[in-house]
């Protein structure tokens, strides 16, 4: 089952627009999301990948020459432009954000344990693609150290069943949720595993203490 906390966040957070007058306007009419860029290591040509597997070849970019900083595969949040170029369409990237999105590793395999040091503030958790996407309220200082550990896979069930945690770490400072953070939980690594997947992430949160979100994860 879908969950998604709340609404009005993600359309506030996601899909936004510029605003005001033309004439102060910075940016034409742009949108944030959740991407993965990539770079072509035949061509040295980027592209933006969006969750529902569109990709754009990047025709323009706005970044002051951040995007040239990234190799290979990277994930974050992008302002950017849709445009279309001879029956092609590309983007015209504004602004590009890296996030933590790191593959959940067997708790077997770590010393974390189940739930960091400090709880976060969860502000919306969606299943888009082959991401869960997450905004969260973080301390302002510090590491803020964010992993995703696999507690466990059932394959016993009708469905697959993985069981996720977060692993916060905010470097011992008191709980402060001024700081909004974008983080993303890859999933590919379970397409090896029969669709649909039934997916649950646990989450400690600072008003509700943890917090158990399930999605049905079909792969593309």
């Amino acid at each position: 089952m879908k969950r998604v906390l709340p609404i009005a966040c993600i359309v506030c957070s996601l899909l936004i627009t510029a605003c005001g007058n033309e004439s102060e306007s910075i940016y034409p009419a742009v949108q944030l999301e959740f991407v993965t860029l990539f770079t072509d290591p035949t061509e040295g040509i980027r592209y933006l990948e969006l969750d529902k597997g569109e990709t754009l070849r990047i025709q323009a970019d706005h970044t002051e020459q951040t995007l040239s900083s990234y190799t290979g595969k990277q994930r974050g949040v992008s302002n950017f432009v849709k445009l279309t170029e001879k029956e092609e369409t590309v983007a015209e990237v504004y602004s590009f954000t890296p996030i933590p999105a790191s593959a959940p590793v067997p708790i077997q395999q770590t010393n974390y344990p189940e739930n960091g040091s400090g709880a976060v503030s969860l502000q919306s958790i969606w299943l888009s693609g082959d991401y869960i996407n997450l905004t969260l309220g973080v301390a302002p200082e510090g590491e803020n150290s964010l992993r995703f550990i696999q507690k466990s896979v059932t394959l016993e069930e009708e469905n697959p069943t993985v069981s996720l945690s977060l692993y916060y770490d905010n470097g011992g400072l008191l709980n402060n949720y001024s700081q909004r953070t974008y983080a993303s939980i890859p999933l590919e690594g379970y397409k090896e595993y029969s669709s649909p997947i039934q997916v649950r992430v646990t989450i400690l949160t600072f008003r509700e203490g943890l917090k158990t979100y399930r999605f049905l994860y079909e792969p593309l």
